[in-house]
């Protein structure tokens, strides 16, 4: 098994399979099977500057700079974001259908929000429509009509979201 690598610019693609046509500037991104075991091998791994997503099949457009993404997995600020069909537009944007956002380190999170829609605006903040609290996989009735949850690293001005912690 070997990785294709695809570098433009300020990104770069890793995958089992690349397919890139120069006349739309489309690459299709997906894992390969492995008929032995019957494991996918060579998940799309995208590079786009310092951000890093993992997922089982990406589309990209180097045009439009717009792209689909199925099975997101990124790092955000000090959380976690995870959806099963994920667009971003030129801006760079994200918008998540069915994503969660956990702080729990776990490929499977103990815990999480999880919404119908997400909105990332990379760096930024994360918006989410209605959103309940799962723990373990069980949702919980702890429910809001939409969530707000800023990126920032470090100080900065506004509201205090309240956190755990020792002081």
């Amino acid at each position: 098994f070997r990785r294709v690598l695809f570098r433009s610019e300020d990104l770069e693609l890793k995958a089992g399979y690349i397919d890139i046509s120069m006349d739309s500037n489309i690459a299709n991104a997906h894992g390969v099977e492995n008929k032995d075991s019957g494991k996918v091998l060579g998940s799309p791994e995208f590079h786009q500057g310092a951000d890093v997503f993992y997922a089982t099949q990406m589309r990209y457009n180097f045009r439009s700079k717009k792209g689909r993404i199925n099975n997101i997995r990124t790092k955000e600020g000090e959380g976690y974001i995870s959806g099963k069909v994920v667009k971003k537009d030129s801006s760079g944007v994200y918008y998540l259908k069915d994503g969660t956002y956990t702080t729990c380190e776990e490929k499977d999170p103990h815990f999480y929000i999880g919404a119908v829609k997400l909105k990332v605006v990379p760096h930024d903040q994360v918006v989410t429509g209605p959103a309940w609290l799962v723990v373990e996989g069980v949702p919980t009735p702890l429910a809001i009509p939409f969530g707000f949850f800023p990126l920032q690293q470090g100080r900065h001005s506004g509201i205090l979201i309240p956190a755990y912690g020792e002081s």
